[in-house]
Formats: structure tokens, C-alpha cells, sequence
């Protein structure tokens, strides 16, 4: 049986609100993973509820949720492309999810995960805006879709903490048995050595599988080293590992089930374990000025790096530079500079050595600097006093990485743990003086490693022997196990015995044949490390940068305004022509104009009041829809947008108001009483909520009820049918049929798309309605 119990934990969150995708209008979740956790079982399940009298239920709805460790997702859900200056560096899988809004769970599973913050942002999913239907509230069904959302993990019991320095640890693995381990690993630790020697072998065991992973429990498809071995004799293992500073790290033994050959055998194994920490390598200095502070530069040390296209395994020496952090009194603002120096004045420039590495360290502090972007900024300083054709050619390689150090390797790599990646950042001598950016939006929190290195341009591919390879690293293991103190040495003792015993092919530097005689050069370059809201607090000349908060997180956001789109507001696909912005504004500007004869017959009917409701209202809708679409050249702000908005929706409610009144054609008193009436009510239901169905229903049913009671009464006065025949079987339907036609497409056929289109053709449709529905007395009054 084995000792790696498991033990289970359930947290439930609350329900939460979810919007339309807009990156400022996502619902934050942060959940909080426990160290030492195998597994873990991230369940959500969406549900709309109905808010509308019209509608007892809703019809299920995508919901998209992304999810991962450490910071905010970054997502482009409308497809956009990401800027090409962010930087795609090596940062926490990505976990995407659709959900639907019917309740039915989903799941997202995830094997050993990182221990602490991950966050999770839902929102309802992403739909063409021009295909969208401008939806009238309460005319259709009104649904709010709220995110349910469970953490359970499965923990791993009996870990138990190791140290370096501690002499052997014994272990003891029985059939079914999985011994986890975990050591931490301070700064300043180039690699770590494991030593695993078999003390009691097992003559019938099958293979024993030995993992090691940083931060997480390994498993088959998560670790960093991997080493199966053979229990049936007496022998001894090295894993060589390259460590994250400030980090856990675990080390796991397997012995599978089903190992056995022989029953009645014994069923165990005993390994002793060595931890050795390899610090020798990395040596600080420390030097106090004359204003007591301490100011820190570490000296050049020893680095380890196998090159996978034949280069033999060498040694680079780094110096690196602990940046110190301003930090300005806003969110998400603070830049990276050179400590003081002795006499109190802080370097400008960065020397960058062709010899040796320069590396760069920074930290991103937890959750109130991950909702901002990242900015490294990079140039050449421009050699003045040297003829064009006297300057060396040569290419500058940057490398980042959070919480390790990587390694620029020629022509255009990173290198890290025996994998290669781009770099993200390369510079040439033959561009001078202007700065490469890179940005990493929502950066994780943890240590950064910025690596420069400048290679000569002239670069000979370095080819090494399999046999040469396998001889240094035989002598390193031997060097590296027996040394005490001084193990910076072991690799370029190990590297001149194997030139010396016939290996003068793998004298190389990096990928590149060593040339002897080169002589060692430098560069002098300008860089800037900062932090800053949206991309470098800017969102290009269409979109402004905010702040936004969601689930209690605070994170910056582009607001992008013209029809642009996308991270930074550069996507222009839905960028309206300047030929159809003109004719979008003159359509919903000048269709007002249809007014002109409703006002016309209104004064020539003395319907004095009704006439200047009209006009007014055709000059708040004109102005109104000239001013929105101020974001544009032809846009035209008379008063400011609130003004204008209030007034087109409150004089449209005062015209159809006026109208029903002048329509009951009731004696003067009750007219005067029922415009003051009117005019207050509407103002209060405007102001209150000028997109309610209430608001346009309350004027429309009382001037109705109004009619009716009226012309009831006038019958009943005169014995004779009111209005007369000739309104009612002529002006009042056709008024009638223009009035249902304008709201039929203003309440059920607008889209985005067709706005200007069916927005202009209520305007004109409502107009020409007010000329019949509104009394004449030639065809109003019933003859005698």
C-alpha cells in the first residue's frame, strides 16, 4: 500500500453577475491552491435567471471562462490579434472553458498545480456587435446569468521537508509504495545535485522511477528531471537541477504494483539521498558608501549549459545587478533603476561584455502589479567617433524569465533546462540608438531575470562528439560530487582535460567555434524596466486607459472608442469608412427634418403648444444624433451628450403626449391640466430610467383611456358618432398604420448594423403620423 494519502477540500463560491464580453466587463474569480496538492478539480456551472414579467425562462447562453496561475488571464476573445510587442514568454498554461447557461457542470482538471493565487475571469461570450438586435427593455425577456464555481484538490499527505548538508537521508520504498520530498532552495543557488545510491537492492524489482519537479508534486507528464533506474544491484544515480530562487522543489520515488516477478522475493528497496546545494559558484560582494547603504554587485560566477547541436557542455560567467524599484502614488506605476553608486550618482548606461552574461533582476509583487503591463525597453548607444566602416559587426540576445535565469545562446535562443526557446528581444549593431520595447500584459508575480549577452556576428557552428560529451560529463559528476567548497572549477577542469585527451573539435563558446586570439568587447546600452496601466498608460490615439474592478481585483483596460478595437485599440476591421459615417449622421440628422410639416399643420390647426413640442423635439433628436457620433470628424456637440440624450427621450414622450391629449379633444382646463400633469410625470420617469417600458406605456395607455372616455362622452352628449366618419375610417388608421410601423422596427428590427437605416425611418415615419392622427376640425367635427 502506499503512503500518499490524499485528502479532499471543497470551497464554494458565490454567485456572480456576468456582462457582455468587453475586457472591462469580465467577473473576476480568485481561488487560493494549498502547497503539496496532486490534483486539482475546478468546477463552474452558469444558470440565467428572467427579470422580465414577459418571459418565465431564458434560452441557454455561452458563457467563456479563461483561467490560470499567478495573474490575470490575458485573452482576446473577439479574435483580435495581441500587439506583436507583447511578449509570449514561458508563463502558466492557459485553461479555456465554455459554458452554457442551463446549469449543466463543467469541469477543469489540472494536474499538480501551482500552490497560491489563480484567477479566472467568465463572461458571457463574444457575438458579432453588428449582428447584436438593440433590444428595448421589457419588451423582451430579461436575463441576468450568474457563474457558480467550486475548488476541490487532492492534497499529498506525508511530505516530508529535506535539507542540504544533513549527510544521507534514508529511504525506504515498499511494493506500491510513493515517497514524495521536498527541499526548498534559496537565492543565489546555480544548481542543485542530487545523489541517489541504491544501499539494499531488490534482486526480482523491476525499475524504480525517480522525479523531480520545482513548485509542484511531479508526475508523468509534469517534471523537470526524470530518471528511471534499476533497483537490482548496488549503484549510484546523479540528477543535475536547475533551480527556481525562492522555491519549492520536490523529489519523488515510484515503486509501481506491479513490479513483483517473484512473490515470494523481498519487496523492498533502501536508497540513501544526498542534497547538495552548488552556491560556491555564485559569490556576492557587498561595498558600504560613505551614506551607510549597502550597494550590491554580484562578481562574475559560473554558469553550466549544454548545447544541443553538438557544443560541448561549458561554463559562462554573469555578473548580475539587483535593480532597485521607484514606485510612483498610482496603480500599477513603478519603474527599475541602478542602485546608487558609492559617491551617490547612479549609472546611466549598461556595459555588456562579450566574455560574460549581464544579467538584470527584478520583482513583480502579488496582486497589486499584476494588473498593469510590464514594459523592457532596449538600445544601443550610438558609436559617434567610429568611421561605419571600422565598426564590428555583432548581435545583442536578451532573454526573461520569471524566478530563473536563461541563457542567450547564438544565433537568436534562450536557453533553459535543456530546452531552447526564440528570444524576444534582439538587437544588431546596424540599428543604433532607438529603443526595442517588449510587454508582458498582466504579469505573474515572482523574481525576473533579465539576460544580455552580445555575441560577434561571425559565428562558425560548433560541432562535439557524442563520445567527448559523454566524458565531460562523466568527470562532472565526479568533480562536482566530491568538491567542497571550491566547485566553480569542475567545469573548466573537466572541459581542458577533455580537449587535451583528443576532443580540440569541442573547443567552442556557445554554439560557435572558439577563435583564438579574438580579442573581448563591449557595448554600451540604455535600458528601461517599468511598469505602467494599459501599454505604457496609453491606448494609442482611439481608446483611453481606465481602471476597472471586478470580484474586489483592480485591473487597467483599454476603452476604445470609433469602432476600433483590440488590446491597444489598433484593430480597425470595424472601423467605419468616412463615407458611411457621413451618411449615417446625415440620415439620423436630417430625417428629423420630416417635423417641418407636422409643426406646419400643427400652427395652422392652433395647436400652438403641440407645435412647439414638435420643434423641440426635432431639435434635441437632430442634435442628439449629431453629438453622438462625436468620436468622429463630423461629430457636433451643441450642449454636452447627457443634455442632448435627456431632451430627445423627454420630447418624444412630451409628443406623443401631447398628441393623445389634443386627440380627446376635451375642453381647454383639462387640456392645461393634463400637459403640467404630463410634462412632470415624464421628466420623473425619464430621469429615472428613459429605457423603461413603463415610461412609454404610462403616457400612451393614459392618453388612450383619455380618447376613449372622451369621445364616449361626446357621443353620448351629442347622439351622433365622434369623431366623424371620414377621420376615422381615413386619417386615423393610415396614422394608426404609421405609428405601428415605426415602432415594430424600433422595438424588434434595430441592430447595430441597420441602425442609421430603421432609427431614420422611425423618425419619418413618426413624423408623417402626427399630421393625420392630429384634429382637424373640417374632418374631426361631425356635421350637423
Amino acid at each position: 500500500m502506499s503512503d500518499a494519502r490524499t485528502t479532499r477540500r471543497h470551497e464554494t463560491y458565490p454567485l456572480l453577475t456576468l456582462t457582455r464580453c468587453h475586457i472591462n466587463d469580465v467577473m473576476i474569480l480568485h481561488f487560493d491552491v494549498p502547497h503539496d496538492v496532486t490534483k486539482a478539480v475546478f468546477k463552474f456551472k452558469a444558470r440565467d435567471d428572467s427579470t422580465s414579467f414577459l418571459a418565465s425562462s431564458c434560452d441557454p447562453r455561452n458563457v467563456s471562462l479563461y483561467m490560470k496561475a499567478g495573474a490575470y488571464p490575458v485573452i482576446n476573445p473577439d479574435g483580435v490579434p495581441l500587439p506583436k510587442s507583447f511578449l509570449n514568454i514561458s508563463r502558466p498554461t492557459l485553461y479555456e472553458l465554455i459554458l452554457k447557461t442551463d446549469s449543466s457542470p463543467k469541469t477543469i482538471s489540472v494536474d499538480s498545480p501551482v500552490a497560491g493565487d489563480w484567477f479566472a475571469v467568465a463572461f458571457l461570450s463574444w457575438t458579432d456587435p453588428k449582428k447584436e438586435r438593440i433590444e428595448q427593455q421589457g419588451l423582451t425577456a430579461r436575463c441576468e446569468a450568474h457563474l457558480y464555481s467550486e475548488l476541490s484538490v487532492n492534497v499529498q499527505q506525508n511530505v516530508v521537508i529535506i535539507a542540504p548538508n544533513e549527510g544521507d537521508i534514508k529511504v525506504i520504498l515498499l511494493q506500491n509504495t510513493t515517497r514524495v520530498y521536498k527541499y526548498y532552495v534559496p537565492e543565489n543557488i546555480d544548481h542543485v545535485l542530487i545523489s541517489s545510491e541504491v544501499v539494499t537492492p531488490c534482486k526480482y524489482c523491476a525499475n524504480i522511477t525517480i522525479m523531480v519537479q520545482t513548485g509542484v508534486v511531479p508526475n508523468d507528464l509534469e517534471y523537470q528531471e526524470k530518471l528511471v533506474i534499476s533497483g537490482r544491484q548496488e549503484d549510484k544515480y546523479i540528477i543535475r537541477v536547475w533551480p527556481e530562487d525562492t522555491n519549492w522543489h520536490y523529489l519523488t520515488f515510484i515503486f509501481d504494483e506491479n513490479v513483483m516477478k517473484n512473490k515470494l522475493a523481498k519487496d523492498y528497496l533502501e536508497f540513501a539521498v544526498n542534497l547538495k546545494y552548488l552556491s560556491g559558484l555564485h559569490q556576492e560582494k557587498y561595498r558600504n558608501n560613505s551614506a551607510g547603504q549597502v550597494n550590491l554587485y554580484k562578481t562574475s560566477v559560473s554558469k553550466h549549459l549544454t548545447v544541443k547541436d553538438g557544443a560541448l557542455q561549458y561554463n559562462i560567467a554573469y555578473k548580475q545587478y539587483t535593480l532597485m524599484r521607484l514606485t510612483a502614488p498610482d496603480n500599477f506605476i513603478f519603474e527599475y533603476d541602478f542602485r546608487p553608486e558609492e559617491n551617490g550618482s547612479t549609472p546611466v548606461l549598461l556595459n555588456v561584455t562579450s566574455d560574460e552574461m549581464t544579467v538584470l533582476k527584478f520583482s513583480v509583487y502579488k496582486v497589486i502589479d499584476i494588473g498593469g503591463t510590464l514594459t523592457v525597453g532596449l538600445a544601443i548607444k550610438p558609436e559617434l567617433n567610429i568611421k561605419k566602416e571600422l565598426r564590428r559587426n555583432y548581435t545583442i540576445i536578451a532573454c526573461i524569465r520569471r524566478n530563473a535565469r536563461e541563457i542567450p545562446v547564438y544565433p537568436n535562443l534562450c536557453y533553459y533546462n535543456n530546452t531552447n526557446g526564440k528570444a524576444p528581444l534582439i538587437l544588431n549593431s546596424t540599428n543604433t540608438g532607438s529603443l526595442e520595447f517588449l510587454h508582458i500584459p498582466f504579469p505573474e508575480p515572482g523574481t525576473y531575470f533579465l539576460s544580455l549577452r552580445v555575441f560577434d556576428s561571425k559565428c562558425d557552428p560548433c560541432n562535439c562528439s557524442e563520445e567527448c560529451d559523454t566524458l565531460f560529463r562523466t568527470c562532472m559528476e565526479e568533480c562536482e560530487v566530491n568538491c567542497t567548497s571550491e566547485c566553480g572549477s569542475c567545469t573548466e577542469e573537466c572541459r581542458n582535460k577533455v580537449l587535451y585527451d583528443g576532443c580540440e573539435e569541442c573547443n567552442c563558446d556557445g554554439t560557435c567555434e572558439k577563435v583564438n586570439g579574438t580579442e573581448m568587447f563591449n557595448v554600451s546600452l540604455v535600458f528601461s524596466i517599468s511598469s505602467n496601466p494599459c501599454i505604457a498608460g496609453r491606448c494609442g490615439q482611439h481608446g483611453k486607459c481606465n481602471h476597472y474592478m471586478a470580484g474586489g481585483f483592480i485591473f487597467s483596460s483599454c476603452q476604445c472608442s470609433g469602432g476600433y478595437r483590440g488590446w491597444d485599440c489598433s484593430d480597425s476591421s470595424q472601423v467605419l469608412t468616412n463615407h458611411e459615417i457621413l451618411i449615417a449622421i446625415l440620415l439620423l440628422t436630417l430625417s428629423n427634418l420630416l417635423f417641418i410639416p407636422s409643426i406646419y399643420f400643427a400652427y395652422k390647426r392652433n395647436y400652438y403648444t403641440e407645435a412647439a413640442t414638435y420643434f423641440c423635439s426635432m431639435f434635441a433628436s437632430t442634435f442628439y444624433h449629431a453629438c453622438d457620433s462625436k468620436e468622429n470628424q463630423y461629430g457636433f456637440c451643441l450642449f454636452p451628450i447627457q443634455v442632448l440624450q435627456f431632451c430627445d427621450f423627454y420630447c418624444a414622450l412630451l409628443t406623443i403626449w401631447v398628441t393623445l391629449v389634443a386627440m380627446a379633444y376635451t375642453n381647454n382646463r383639462i387640456i392645461s391640466l393634463c400637459h403640467v400633469v404630463g410634462a412632470v410625470i415624464l421628466a420623473f420617469g425619464v430621469t429615472y430610467n428613459k429605457h423603461a417600458l413603463w415610461v412609454y406605456l404610462l403616457p400612451t395607455i393614459s392618453g388612450i383611456i383619455i380618447i376613449g372616455v372622451n369621445w364616449g362622452l361626446q357621443c353620448r352628449k351629442s347622439r351622433k358618432l365622434f369623431p366623424a366618419r371620414k377621420y376615422l375610417k381615413l386619417y386615423m388608421p393610415f396614422g394608426a398604420f404609421l405609428v405601428i410601423m415605426g415602432l415594430v422596427s424600433f422595438a424588434f428590427l434595430e441592430t447595430k448594423e441597420n441602425y442609421k437605416i430603421v432609427h431614420s425611418l422611425w423618425h419619418v415615419v413618426m413624423a408623417l403620423s402626427l399630421i393625420f392622427l392630429l384634429p382637424n376640425k373640417k374632418t374631426f367635427i361631425p356635421k350637423n
